[in-house]
Parts: C-alpha cells; sequence; structure tokens
C-alpha cells in the first residue's frame, strides 16, 4: 500500500515536468531541441542508420544550413589521414536510439522530412527525456523504500529534486542533456545495487553492469560509478573480507557483470575502429584535466555558475549526510568515495562550468 501511495505522488510530480516542458517546448516558434552539443550526442543515430556515412559525416553539412544546429560543426574533429570523429562518445546515441526509431517511423507516416532533425526527431528527444526521467523517479523511490525512509522523506526528497535543483531545467527545457539521463540510471544502479546484494539474482548484476557501462559510454569520467557497487556493504576490515568472499562465491554472476560491461563499452571501440581505424580515441585532445588544479571554490561558491550558489537546497543534503552515513553504513565507503572522487574529476575540468 505504502509504494502505490509514493508512486502516485511521484506521478503527480512527473505529470507537473511534463506538462511544464510540453507547454514549454509547444509554444516555440521552432524547436531546436537537437542542436549544438547535443547534435554531438545524436549525430552516430543518422550517421549510422540514415546515411551510411561514419567517415565524412557529409549530411552534417546539410544539417547545419538547414537547421542551424550551431554556428558551426565543432562536434566533428578532423582525424589526420582518417576522416572525421565525433568529439563525444556514443552513450547518449544508444539512450535515444529507440526514440530516433519511432520518430522515422512517425515522420514517413505525417509526410515529414526524413532527415533526422524534422519535427518528429525533435519531439522524440523531449518523450525521450519524460521517460528516463519517469523511469528515473520510480527507481528513486524503489530505492528509498528499500533503505526505509519514511514517506515524508520521499516527498521532501522528490520535492527538492524536482522543484529546487537544476533537474528541473534539464527535463523542462534542454531534454537531450545527459545530465536528467544519467541521473536516471544512477537510481537503477543504487536501486539493483541493493537488491542484488539482498538476493544475488543474475538480472541485478546484469543491470548493474549495463547502468555502469551505460554511463561511461555516455561521459567517460562516469566510470566511477563502478565505486557504488564494489564498495557497497564495505565499512569494516571485516566487512570487507566478507565482501571479498561474496565476489568469490558468485564468481559466475562476475563473469557475467564483466561480459556485459565489456560488451556494451565494446559499441564505441568497434564504431572507432569502423571510422577512423583506431580502436581508442580521444574527442576531447585540445582539453586535459587540471588534477593538481581542481576548481573547488569557484564550483561550489562562485557566481560564474557556483552551484552551491545556485541550488542552495543542496547544502541541505551536506548537512543530513553524516546522520545517513551514520544510519546506513552499508553505503558509507562508496557515497563517501564517490562524492569526494566526483566533485574532484568534475572541477578538475579547465572548463568546468
Amino acid at each position: 500500500m505504502k509504494e502505490r501511495i509514493d508512486l502516485k505522488l511521484l506521478l503527480l510530480f512527473w505529470l507537473l515536468i511534463v506538462l511544464c516542458s510540453f507547454f514549454h517546448h509547444y509554444g516555440s516558434d521552432k524547436i531546436s531541441i537537437i542542436s549544438w552539443d547535443v547534435y554531438g550526442y545524436y549525430l552516430y543515430l543518422p550517421a549510422i542508420f540514415k546515411y551510411c556515412d561514419i567517415h565524412q559525416f557529409s549530411f552534417a553539412l546539410n544539417h547545419l544550413e538547414n537547421y542551424g544546429v550551431s554556428s558551426k560543426l565543432y562536434q566533428l574533429m578532423q582525424v589526420e589521414g582518417a576522416g572525421k570523429a565525433p568529439i563525444y562518445t556514443i552513450g547518449m546515441a544508444v539512450l535515444y536510439a529507440p526514440f530516433y526509431f519511432l520518430a522515422d517511423v512517425f515522420a514517413r507516416i505525417f509526410d515529414y522530412p526524413v532527415d533526422g532533425l524534422s519535427a518528429p526527431y525533435q519531439w522524440m528527444i523531449i518523450f525521450a527525456s519524460w521517460c528516463y526521467s519517469l523511469l528515473g523517479l520510480i527507481f528513486m523511490i524503489k530505492s528509498f523504500l528499500l533503505l526505509g525512509f519514511r514517506r515524508k522523506v520521499i516527498f521532501w526528497s522528490l520535492s527538492v529534486l524536482v522543484l529546487g535543483t537544476n533537474y528541473f531545467h534539464y527535463v523542462v527545457f534542454e531534454n537531450g542533456m545527459p545530465h536528467s539521463y544519467l541521473l536516471s540510471l544512477y537510481f537503477i544502479l543504487i536501486y539493483v545495487t541493493i537488491r542484488w546484494h539482498n538476493d544475488r539474482m543474475l538480472r541485478h548484476a546484469i543491470i548493474m553492469a549495463a547502468s555502469i557501462a551505460l554511463l561511461a559510454l555516455a561521459r567517460p569520467s562516469e566510470i566511477i560509478a563502478l565505486l557504488i557497487p564494489v564498495l557497497y556493504g564495505v565499512f569494516s576490515w571485516t566487512s570487507l573480507k566478507d565482501k571479498i568472499n561474496l565476489v568469490i562465491q558468485e564468481k559466475k554472476q562476475l563473469l557475467f557483470f564483466t561480459v556485459t560491461g565489456v560488451l556494451i563499452v565494446s559499441m564505441q571501440m568497434i564504431f572507432w575502429k569502423c571510422n577512423i581505424d583506431r580502436w581508442l580515441f580521444n574527442g576531447y585532445a585540445e582539453h586535459k584535466f587540471e588534477f593538481t588544479n581542481p576548481h573547488f571554490f569557484e564550483g561550489f561558491f562562485s557566481y560564474r555558475k557556483g552551484w552551491l550558489l545556485y541550488t542552495p537546497l543542496m547544502i541541505f543534503s551536506f548537512l543530513g549526510l553524516p546522520r545517513m552515513l551514520k544510519q546506513w553504513k552499508e553505503i558509507r565507503l562508496s557515497i563517501v568515495l564517490f562524492l569526494a572522487l566526483n566533485f574532484w574529476i568534475v572541477l578538475s575540468w579547465p572548463i568546468w562550468w
């Protein structure tokens, strides 16, 4: 009964998001969700499935001219002796893919240009963000219920997330950006991590691996998501020994976990091999992490885009963190290390904003 009530609450928040987003885009003179960075994430799909052009991406010039996807095609890098390559990895394109194929069908049925960027394709990316948002919020509540959170805590957590952070911006206005998609994958990962440690079911191990692989494919630095299942339940030397014994005991599931992750990540390597005849490629060659000079103060407090300055409600998450870590010792080490590493990596990026 409790879970059903909480899901009704979730649907109320989700419908608020969808209605705000729908009326915003419906009232726009021109929908251009697939533009700028989003076009860079997305262009894998028309390149592979529509134009069969993964070497020169000639169709992108038409997209630039007809749709103004950006001021120039910075999303593609000229690779010496090997044509062009997208600067972004393929993960977001994988997440968009089911909705891209639906858009292709609608474009044909309703007589829109079947070019990958006409109105059905734009709306389907918007619809995709709504679907992933709903999926993520469902797993957020399911995770809270597994951890024994009270309904009041779930309500305020949903309220803060949906209405008090930039999550609202990304699921209402910038529906193609990766932020809300990645958050949904994290909620799924947290849920299946807890479930696997409770019941050792193979499907949960496979979903864990798929979630981590998709996170890393969408944004390579998200590989640190691996810390969540690896360190879950580790809070002392004894628990560490127990975790090692568990991994040895469930070595067959570990094999499935590894194979699943490798197969998903290999999509990117196979694409690069076909695209520019390389197994590995760095699309960010012009930028490098500044790990010895992270921008902590600017990232948290500056007027440029300081997180806590523009999202002050998140201060309460830090105030509540000690109590949470004391109450749920199973997640203590994974959460602390993940947060520390994530802040360090994100704020070490030279264009951190």
